[in-house]
Parts: C-alpha cells; sequence; structure tokens
C-alpha cells in the first residue's frame, strides 16, 4: 500500500474525553491552526457511550483528592480548584447540553445518554477537527519540527504537537489496548505500576457460586493484617467467586496494589480481607437480638425458613451454610446460643479473602501510567519533550466511580488545549 502522509500542527492521539475535549476546547480557545484526533476504533468516543452505564456520569460536585489516586492526584486536584464541577456543568451547558444532579452529586446528562455528550462535542468539533479512525499509532519519532507518527495501513502524520490521549488498558473491547503507555516508554518515560481498577473483586468462597447473580443491600469493608482500611455502602453483586457492585468496585484499587506491590496507600502488608455487613444499620448486639426473636417465634420450623421475610431464599440458605449449619432440615428451635452468635457473625461480618489482581477485561479503570514527576500539571507538558502532552488515563492519576474519572478526563484535556493555544500565540 502506498504510503498517505499528513503534515498537522496538532495530533491529537485518542478520541475519547480527553482527547475530544481537547479538540473543542482548541477551537474555543481561538486556535486558528489545523488538528486532527487519530482514534484506533471505527469511531470516537466509543468508551464514552459506554461510561456510567450508558448515562455518561460527567462529574461529581464532590470534588476531593480523597477520592482520587496516583502520583498526580495533588496536582491534578489543584487543577480541580480552578475546574471544578461548576466550571464543567457549565462548559456543556454553555455548548447546548442540559445537566441534572442526583442527591449524590453525581452530574449527569439531562437526556441520561452518554450520545448527547458525544453529539455535542462533535457538533462543536464543527470539521475544524478531522477524526482519523481505524488508525493506530505505533511509533512517536521526535524531529526538528516536532513529531512523526507512524501509524498501520502506512499512514504518517506530522506534527508540530501532539497529545497522547489515547486511555489505558481497562476495557479493551471498548478502547483500551494500553498504546499509549507503549508510545510513552518508547519516549523515554517511566510508568507507575498498571493495575486495574473499579473491577469486580476475585475471592475464595465456597458458597458464592449458589447465589450468584443476586444483590443486596450492605456494606463492604477492606481490611489489611486485620485493621479495617476503607469501607463502602450501596449494593453488592453476587458472581461465582466473584464480589461486584458498586461499592466493591470503590476497594478494588486497593485490592489490585495489594496484589501489584504487597502495600496498601503505599504501606506495606501482609494480608487483606473483604467483610461484608447486610445490616449496616444494626449494631451487632440488635443483629444478634433479631436472629434470637426469630429462632424463638419459628421455632418448629427448619433452618431454611429462619430468614424467610428478611433475606432472598438463597442467600439465608448461603449465609446459614458460612455459619456452619450444613443441614438445613433441622429444627430452629434446635440451633443453640453457638449457633444463633454464628449466624449473628456472619450477617455482620461476612468473611472472604481475595484471591488474585482483577482482569482488565472487567475493569473500568486504569491505575498507574505516567509518572507525575515527568509532566507539568499546568500544561500537561512532558519535563523532556516541548509539544508533548500527556492527558486522560495515561496518566498516572485515577479516581473512584462517581464521575471522577471524566472529570479529570475533561480537565486534562482542557488544560492542554489553554498551553497550546497560549503557545500559539507567542
Amino acid at each position: 500500500m502506498d504510503e498517505k502522509n499528513f503534515n498537522t500542527d496538532v495530533a491529537i492521539i485518542g478520541g475519547g474525553a480527553c482527547g475530544l475535549m481537547c479538540g473543542v476546547s482548541l477551537i474555543k480557545n481561538g486556535f486558528n491552526g489545523s488538528c486532527v484526533i487519530i482514534e484506533s476504533n471505527p469511531r470516537v468516543g466509543k468508551k464514552l457511550l459506554a461510561t456510567g452505564n450508558g448515562r455518561c456520569n460527567l462529574s461529581n460536585e464532590n470534588l476531593s483528592n480523597k477520592f482520587y489516586y496516583g502520583s498526580g492526584r495533588d496536582s491534578a486536584c489543584q487543577l480541580f480548584n480552578k475546574y471544578n464541577s461548576e466550571y464543567i456543568k457549565e462548559y456543556f451547558e454553555k455548548m447546548g447540553l442540559m445537566t441534572v444532579s442526583d442527591h449524590e452529586g453525581r452530574i449527569y446528562p439531562y437526556s441520561n445518554s452518554g450520545s448527547s455528550v458525544l453529539d455535542i462535542m462533535r457538533l462543536h468539533l464543527d470539521h475544524r477537527v478531522t477524526e482519523y479512525c481505524s488508525c493506530s499509532v505505533t511509533k512517536i519519532i521526535p524531529n526538528k519540527n516536532g513529531y512523526k507518527l507512524i501509524c498501520n495501513d502506512s499512514i504518517t502524520f506530522n506534527a508540530k504537537k501532539i497529545v497522547i490521549a489515547c486511555g489505558g488498558k481497562a476495557s479493551p473491547k471498548l478502547s483500551g489496548d494500553g498504546m499509549g503507555y507503549q508510545l510513552a516508554k518508547q519516549l523515554g518515560y517511566s510508568l507507575r505500576s498498571l493495575m486495574p481498577s473499579l473491577a469486580p473483586v476475585k475471592v475464595n468462597s465456597h458458597v458464592l457460586r449458589s447465589i450468584k447473580g443476586l444483590r443486596v443491600q450492605g456494606s463492604v469493608a477492606l481490611t489489611a493484617d486485620g485493621k479495617r482500611v476503607k469501607s463502602e455502602q450501596g449494593e453488592i453483586q453476587f458472581g461465582d467467586g466473584i464480589l461486584s457492585g458498586i461499592c466493591v468496585f470503590q476497594l478494588s484499587r486497593l485490592v489490585n496494589e495489594f496484589f501489584t506491590s504487597h502495600t496498601i496507600n503505599g504501606s506495606k502488608r501482609n494480608r487483606i480481607g473483604i467483610t461484608i455487613d447486610l445490616f449496616p444499620a444494626m449494631d451487632y448486639s440488635h443483629v444478634y437480638s433479631m436472629v434470637s426473636a426469630r429462632k424463638n417465634a419459628l421455632s418448629q420450623h427448619t433452618a431454611d425458613k429462619l430468614f424467610t421475610g428478611v433475606l432472598q431464599n438463597r442467600i439465608a440458605m448461603a449465609v446459614l451454610k458460612e455459619s456452619g449449619i450444613s443441614d438445613l432440615q433441622i429444627p430452629i428451635y434446635s440451633l443453640n446460643d453457638r449457633s444463633i452468635k454464628a449466624i449473628a457473625d456472619t450477617l455482620k461480618q461476612w468473611s472472604f479473602t481475595p484471591r488474585c489482581v482483577s482482569d482488565f477485561n472487567t475493569a473500568q479503570v486504569t491505575a498507574g501510567g505516567v509518572d507525575a514527576k515527568d509532566i507539568n500539571f499546568n500544561t500537561m507538558e512532558a519535563v523532556n519533550h516541548q509539544g508533548l502532552y500527556f492527558g486522560g488515563e495515561v496518566v498516572d492519576v485515577d479516581g473512584l466511580c462517581g464521575g471522577y474519572n471524566l472529570h479529570w478526563a475533561w480537565i486534562s484535556g482542557v488544560t492542554i488545549a489553554k498551553a497550546i493555544t497560549n503557545k500559539n500565540k507567542l
């Protein structure tokens, strides 16, 4: 195939949230040069359409560094002092996107559809930014005029400035091939360990298979060496050897850190565990009293009826088996105080042992990436290559569920566009 060679002022590698925002912001800032977005997928914004179960959680009104991790956390959060959730909300609303916030501060498009976000961004690109889809950048060669980008199918781009914003390794079916990390390494940049985040947690359990597909409300806690590290409350989903649901996702980053480096929040740990509290609104004594009262009220029934009207039947069976009651046909009156205590223990502290790192295929975000020391966060420009910028998930900044990762993607794109525009005016 004949080589196709294109010249441009700015080449944005990656047509996801950060790349699209960078392109839109360049136009809004009055950038009058040429710009291309190079996307490996057949269309831009594929992962954006799937974010938040298709609803696209744009940001969160409750921004804080406690919701972020990574070497770039504090630097990113300093940017948020200027570019906060209200800034993003107004930014999109000025573009024509109506938004709405829920009771937890999560900001969504009023349409409740990610397609509205993608459509409004592409509308504002207005053909002034050219999209090259199904095109993968495999190599970047710095030269005196900027950079030469080598792509598949014998396509090359010559660009004065480039933006690496092609996401992480999470959700490879949507976009996550991790090529941005490879490009960074080619250019001599070090990476912090890459880990799946916001993912189901794989655990050892002999009862989970029996409750696969069921969901409960409760709280989940991560322990390290016997001490509670972090807890979350919400819906818990059970799978075959897997715990899932948003509250589990919020803990997965720390679980995967342990299996990657045997640390939690950077501190060495020897073992971790996960506990589920099925009655977080009740203390242990109340739960114990509740179980005892049900024993007395249902004494003539079999053990498998102990939680009828309280727990889903299969979950009740799993709780009893986890509590050491293997014969569910014994009469309830035969349960001794030791059994009642064991049941109460399971209801308040159902214990699981995580067994390995999560899978990138089921993760929503990649933790780790280009080390913050190699980036000027005022501009997102690389410290050793003028005109090279990193943004979004490829940088070592990752957040919890709730719009925090998209907010970082938007703001890093805005920051890069402002830096490029300002330099272009000099």
